[in-house]
């Protein structure tokens, strides 16, 4: 975890994007020390902060930066890890958990499980329109209208983006991320 007491000039934001472009860089290895949804946990985190929302992302000035993960979490506590104490633009960000696309329309960004596979079209089709970052880890996922797709490489986690998907929309993909990701 990040101490709050960052060196001057060093803010909690540039530390967190040369973290994520250190992972995407090395291509993070998961070993023991690191597992494989402690990874996508972090990648997930990290997305936060080279995305932009639109205002119509949230339903009100005041509301949370929120990531869903539809199905059976695998996360085992490790994204509320990632994501404790940081906020995207002002907002705190929360975590929601839903087994329907419905019960995570309000959410930024859906990380939609291995455990949905069989539904990814349906569930896309069902947060098309709301301006979310639909992430996924199926094979084929960024061709079946998802916008980020995790892949294992090896004993590596990297991630594939379709940002077509992404700017129909309205979110702005970052140059950065885009360099970084696999192509897909």
């Amino acid at each position: 975890m990040i101490s709050t007491s960052l060196p001057r000039g060093l803010s909690l934001h540039r530390v967190c994007a040369w973290v994520f472009a250190l992972l995407a860089i090395l291509e993070l290895p998961v070993r023991a020390q690191f597992g494989e949804y402690e990874v996508k946990a972090a990648f997930l985190a990290n997305f936060t902060q080279f995305v932009k929302w639109p205002a119509k992302a949230f339903a009100d000035e005041g509301a949370p930066f929120a990531i869903g993960v539809l199905g059976n979490d695998p996360f085992s506590g490790a994204l509320e890890k990632y994501v404790r104490g940081q906020t995207v633009s002002g907002r705190k960000i929360v975590i929601k958990r839903g087994r329907r696309a419905e019960d995570l329309r309000m959410c930024q960004v859906v990380f939609i499980c291995k455990s949905e596979r069989g539904r990814i079209a349906e569930i896309v089709g069902g947060l098309q329109g709301a301006s979310i970052l639909i992430v996924g880890e199926t094979e084929q996922f960024t061709s079946q209208g998802g916008m980020i797709g995790f892949k294992m490489e090896g004993n590596k986690v990297q991630f594939e983006i379709n940002s077509g998907p992404a700017q129909r929309v309205g979110l702005e993909l970052s140059s950065r991320l885009l360099k970084l990701s696999r192509s897909g």
